[in-house]
């Protein structure tokens, strides 16, 4: 039998009765390949989950269990990063001797994760050929090149993409704690990929989710951190911005203009937008603890 706490990066912290150690996704599905039995804390990502149950019968044991178990031994509460996947992981494969849930998926959760993957793929896509269409218009002038006339093309395609991705994934979207959802600008499709990407249950401090999105100072960003739960928050904060969401542009306003006022600040836009984003994750984070995230299993 092979125990996994997932570790709130790119790794994962397993045990597997003789051996604590942290591997990455790689490492982890040879191991995987290789026992009987795998039993994982409920709430990992949906997409990592998926893949391990299609190699072994997998079990899922309770975060609350876990967490009651840490509690009944004495231990320490979680501040030690690594050290504290690695207690959770052999915590974990004593859980999974008996009682252990067998683990199945939804079909239509599934369907969303992967449709969400879809709608930033072709986000990014029209993203890029549009700077690299307007780059082209400033360098040449306004023209008729026909090579700037598909450019267009192509970004007005991956944007209709988009917009139906969007209406497909409100439909199988569940509904956002009250607090979040009655919020100017986040709509359901956002808050789906928010529980996707960066889901706020499965961390036990706002310091470890916002690193985990990326949202510290970059000069001293020496780990990697998941760049598609940066980019729904950088969508989250844009929409607050565009739709001048009352309380949240307000936040956004207040910070460029000190920024702009700095010497030397080159660039009082993005500092204000990732404040309004450290911001808004705070705050989701603080409001999930109280009201959940609208939705129970692997999201």
């Amino acid at each position: 039998m092979l125990a996994i706490d997932w570790s709130h990066t790119r790794d994962f912290a397993t045990y597997d009765g003789h051996e604590a150690k942290v591997v990455p996704l790689k490492e982890l599905v040879d191991a995987v390949k290789g026992t009987d039995r795998l039993v994982i804390e409920a709430g990992a990502p949906v997409s990592v989950t998926y893949r391990l149950c299609r190699l072994c019968p997998t079990y899922a044991i309770d975060p609350q269990r876990v967490a009651n178990l840490r509690k009944d031994k004495g231990l320490s509460p979680y501040k030690n990063g690594v050290e504290d996947d690695l207690v959770d992981a052999q915590l974990i494969y004593e859980l999974g001797q008996d009682g252990a849930k067998p683990l199945t998926i939804d079909d239509d959760r599934l369907k969303l994760v992967y449709l969400y993957h879809q709608f930033m793929y072709m986000q990014r896509a029209g993203m890029k050929v549009r700077q690299v269409a307007a780059a082209a218009q400033k360098h040449f002038g306004q023209t008729s090149n026909p090579t700037l006339r598909i450019m267009e093309f192509n970004a007005e395609s991956y944007e209709a993409q988009c917009e139906e991705l969007k209406h497909t994934i409100e439909r199988l979207a569940p509904t956002a704690p009250p607090s979040i959802g009655q919020l100017k600008g986040i709509g359901k499709w956002l808050w789906a990929g928010i529980i996707i990407t960066a889901n706020p249950m499965l961390f036990h401090t706002k310091a470890a989710y916002r690193k985990y999105i990326g949202l510290v100072d970059r000069k001293s960003i020496n780990y990697k951190f998941n760049r598609n739960a940066s980019r729904t928050y950088w969508l989250c904060a844009d929409s607050f911005i565009k739709q001048r969401t009352p309380g949240w542009r307000e936040i956004y306003d207040k910070a460029k203009e000190e920024l702009a006022s700095r010497e030397k600040y080159t660039h009082p836009h993005g500092g204000a937008t990732n404040r309004l984003m450290t911001a808004f994750a705070n705050y989701v984070f603080e409001v999930t603890q109280k009201e959940g995230i609208g939705v129970q299993g692997l999201l």
